[in-house]
């Protein structure tokens, strides 16, 4: 069973630098949500979950990038094996167009309607006047201009961009996050309203 997994020389080292930076931006997106969490908890539990409560929403817009990126993936690694470029280029206008209209359909909602929106998954009425959706939902659209030009390049063999974009994202974020939400270096101390802005310019 063993000689199934034989190939040519210098495949499993392609493997590995392709899967690497892959396994890295997975780690990165998740320790960008991470950080929120954490240095917001440290400001109260009702802070925290307000956070939560609004991550809940924000995580069907997440869905839907990912929906989309995947869906891309898949259709340029094909192209890119045969070279035809005139479909990338297709496809990806198309992802632009379609995700466009409805991360920003659902960006537009949130800004305009948060606290019905924050009512959909909480009834506690300090927690919905915290307009912590209402800024980070802003930020989506650039999440999904990035999102999608890095699955592109991800998929014509140039992992090391998404991991670069993502790494200096969250190195921003946790910068920010402890500047504006604690009022360090002369600062002012916004609490989770510094969260929210910092995660708006993280993703910016």
């Amino acid at each position: 069973m063993l000689h199934y997994l034989r190939r040519e020389p210098g495949f499993y080292k392609r493997l590995f630098l392709l899967a690497l930076p892959l396994i890295l931006q997975n780690l990165i997106t998740t320790s960008l949500g991470f950080v929120d969490t954490f240095m917001v908890g440290l400001l109260s539990s009702d802070a925290l979950s307000a956070v939560a409560a609004a991550n809940a929403l924000l995580f069907l817009l997440q869905t839907a990038i990912f929906g989309l990126t995947s869906g891309l993936s898949v259709l340029v690694s094909q192209y890119w094996g045969r070279q035809d470029l005139r479909a990338i280029s297709r496809c990806l206008g198309v992802v632009l167009y379609a995700g466009g209209s409805v991360v920003g359909l659902c960006v537009l909602l949130l800004l305009l309607f948060p606290h019905g929106a924050m009512a959909l998954v909480t009834n506690d009425s300090l927690l919905i006047q915290i307009g912590y959706l209402r800024i980070t939902a802003g930020g989506y659209l650039c999440s999904l201009l990035s999102a999608v030009y890095v699955s592109l390049e991800r998929s014509t063999g140039n992992p090391k961009l998404g991991t670069i974009i993502l790494s200096i994202s969250v190195a921003l974020n946790t910068a920010l996050n402890y500047c504006l939400i604690f009022g360090k270096l002369g600062f002012p101390a916004w609490g989770i309203t510094g969260a929210a802005a910092a995660t708006l310019i993280a993703r910016v």
